[in-house]
C-alpha cells in the first residue's frame, strides 16, 4: 500500500556448535574473557570435556558451555529490576549497572550460564556479543574458532551452513523439558556432556570450596563436568523463610485464639505486634544482606517488574509491615473493633507473606527440588507450627489458664506431626528427575543430612512434649516444646534450601 511503512522483521539469533569439529582448544573461551573485560575467575563461556569408556577404549568429547538464549529465558522473569532482559532479535542481554545482586537468576537457570561479576558484584553472562552483533560483526568465539564449530545466524532468514544444519535433524538441546525454548543448538552432541548427571556426577562443592571470586561456571571448569556449583543463597536465605514465618504465622491463628481478659489481651496484642515487627525487620535486614549490592535495594521500588516474586513478596512484606504497625497502635488504644478490623487483614496478608516464597521457588528453574507442589502446602504448614508455638510463649508471659492454652499446644502438636509428614513426602517424592533424586540423595544421605536430621529430631521431641503438656496438663512442658518446636525450622529449612541448589548443572 503506498506510503505505509514496511516494519522490518528483527532477526531471530541462534548459535550452534558442532561436536565433532570442536578439538578443545579453549580459543573461544580466551576471546570472550578478552573482548568482553570478563575478569579472572569467571568466564561467560568455557570448554568442558567428557571421558567415557574404560582404557584403552575410551572416548573425550568437547563441550562449549555457555549461555542458551532461551525464548523463554526464565532469568529474565525473576529478575526484579529488569536488569536481565531479551532484546527484540532474541538475545537476552544484561545491565550492571541496574543489577541488585539478587542471585535469583543464577537459580533460575538450568543451565548453569550466570556468575556474579567479582569486579561489578552484577549478574553477568554470555550476551552473543550484543555490541559486535549490532556492528554486524560476528560474535569473538565465531570468529577466533580454528575448526568453525561455532556458527551463528538468523533463524528467520538461514543461509549456509546454518541451514544445511538446521534442516539436519541431528541438532539437540540442553535439557528441553524444562520448557526454557534455548537458542543454543549442538550437532550431535554427546548426552553425556549435555546432561551433567548423566555418567554420575560427584558431590557438589560448597562455597568455601571453590577459589575466592571462582563463579559457578567456573566451578565446573576447573573441576570437570559435574563438579558441582556454588551456592547462590546462603544461610541468610534460609533465615530468612523461618523469620517470616515467625512474624506471619501468629496472625494466620490470631483470630481464634484472642484469649483472657480484656487487660489480659491487651497485653497479649501488644508483644505479638512488638515480636511481628522485630521478625520483618529481620526478614527485610536479611534480604537486603543477602544482596551484592545492598544500596541498590530501593530499585524494587523505583523500577519494579511485577512478574518477579522477588517484587511481589517485597511488597506483601511491606504492606504486612504497615499491617502490623496499625495492629500494634490498635492494641495501644484499646479499641476492640479496631483491634479485630486490623487483626483479619492481617489474616489474608500474613497468607500471602508465607506462600510467596513457594511461587519465587518455583521461577528457580535450575532447582528443581522446588519445584514440588507440596512446597506452598508445607510452607503454611511450617508456618501455623511456629505461629502456634509464638503464641504460647507470648501467652505465657500474661500468665493464662491451662484451659486456655491447651487448644494452642494442641494446634502445636498436629502442625508439627503435618510437618514432619509433608518432610517425608518430599523425600519419596517422584524419583524420574536425576536433578530431583540428587537433592534428595544430599538431604538423606548427603552433606545436608546433618541438617535435616537435626530438624526432624527437635519436630519429633515437640510433637513428644506436646503429648506430654496434653496428657498432663502442665503449662512449662508446652513453653519448651513450643521453644523447641521454633529451633526445629531453621534447621530443616537450611536442609532443604541448600539442597535445592546443590545439583550440578553444568
Amino acid at each position: 500500500m503506498a506510503g505505509t511503512a514496511v516494519r522490518e522483521t528483527p532477526p531471530s539469533w541462534v548459535k550452534i556448535i558442532d561436536q565433532h569439529r570442536c578439538i578443545g582448544c579453549h580459543a573461544c573461551t580466551v576471546a570472550c574473557k578478552a573482548e568482553n573485560d570478563v575478569p579472572l575467575g569467571v568466564n561467560r563461556t568455557f570448554v568442558k570435556e567428557v571421558e567415557s569408556g574404560r582404557y584403552p577404549e575410551t572416548t573425550r568429547v568437547f563441550q562449549v558451555t555457555r549461555c542458551n538464549q532461551c525464548d523463554d529465558a526464565p532469568c529474565t522473569t525473576v529478575c526484579p529490576t529488569r536488569a536481565m532482559y531479551r532484546r527484540a532479535d532474541g538475545i537476552v542481554d544484561f545491565d550492571r549497572q541496574i543489577c541488585i545482586g539478587c542471585k535469583a537468576c543464577l537459580n533460575a537457570c538450568p543451565y548453569d550460564a550466570i556468575y556474579i561479576d567479582p569486579v561489578s558484584n552484577s549478574a553477568e553472562k554470555c550476551n552473543f556479543c550484543a555490541h559486535r552483533i549490532d556492528r554486524q560483526l560476528e560474535p569473538a568465539c565465531v570468529s577466533v574458532c580454528p575448526t568453525e564449530a561455532i556458527i551463528v545466524g538468523d533463524r528467520r532468514n538461514p543461509t549456509g551452513v546454518l541451514a544445511s544444519l538446521l534442516a539436519d535433524g541431528a541438532l539437540q538441546v540442553r535439557k528441553p523439558h524444562r520448557g526454557t525454548q534455548p537458542k543454543l543448538f549442538y550437532h550431535e552432541g554427546s548426552p553425556l556432556a549435555l546432561d551433567p548427571l548423566a555418567g554420575g556426577a560427584v558431590r557438589p562443592r560448597s562455597a568455601t570450596e571453590r577459589p575466592a571470586g571462582a563463579s559457578t561456571s567456573q566451578a565446573a571448569a576447573l573441576y570437570g563436568a559435574g563438579a558441582g556449583r556454588s551456592i547462590p543463597w546462603d544461610w541468610r536465605v534460609s533465615a530468612y523463610t523461618w523469620t517470616k514465618a515467625v512474624a506471619s504465622g501468629p496472625f494466620l491463628l490470631w483470630a481464634f485464639f484472642s484469649l483472657g481478659s480484656p487487660v489480659e489481651r491487651q497485653a497479649w496484642t501488644i508483644s505479638l505486634a512488638v515480636v511481628s515487627a522485630a521478625l520483618l525487620l529481620l526478614t527485610a535486614t536479611l534480604l537486603i544482606a543477602d544482596l551484592t549490592h545492598p544500596a541498590r535495594f530501593y530499585l524494587i521500588l523505583i523500577r519494579p517488574q511485577w512478574r518477579s516474586w522477588l517484587v511481589r513478596g517485597g511488597f506483601l512484606l511491606a504492606v504486612m509491615g504497615g499491617g502490623v504497625l496499625l495492629f500494634f497502635i490498635a492494641a495501644l488504644t484499646d479499641v476492640e473493633a479496631f483491634q479485630a478490623a486490623v487483626g483479619w487483614i492481617l489474616v489474608p496478608l500474613g497468607f500471602g507473606v508465607v506462600v510467596y516464597t513457594a511461587f519465587l521457588f518455583r521461577d528457580s528453574k535450575g532447582c528443581q527440588l522446588w519445584q514440588s507442589p507440596l512446597l506452598a502446602p508445607h510452607l503454611v504448614v511450617q508456618a501455623v507450627v511456629a505461629g502456634a508455638a509464638v503464641l504460647i510463649l507470648v501467652e505465657s508471659a500474661t500468665n493464662l489458664p491451662w484451659a486456655d492454652l491447651r487448644a494452642l499446644v494442641a494446634v502445636l502438636l498436629a502442625a508439627t506431626v503435618l510437618h514432619l509428614a509433608l518432610g517425608a513426602l518430599e523425600l519419596l517424592q517422584s524419583q524420574g528427575d536425576s536433578e530431583v533424586r540428587y537433592a534428595v540423595r544430599e538431604l538423606r544421605s548427603g552433606r545436608l543430612a546433618m541438617w535435616l536430621r537435626a530438624g526432624a529430631g527437635l519436630a519429633v521431641a515437640t510433637v513428644v512434649l506436646t503429648a506430654v503438656a496434653l496428657g498432663a496438663g502442665e503449662p512449662a512442658v508446652a513453653y519448651v516444646a513450643a521453644g523447641i518446636g521454633l529451633a526445629g525450622l531453621p534447621l530443616y529449612e537450611h536442609a532443604y534450601v541448600q539442597a535445592g541448589q546443590s545439583v550440578p548443572l553444568a
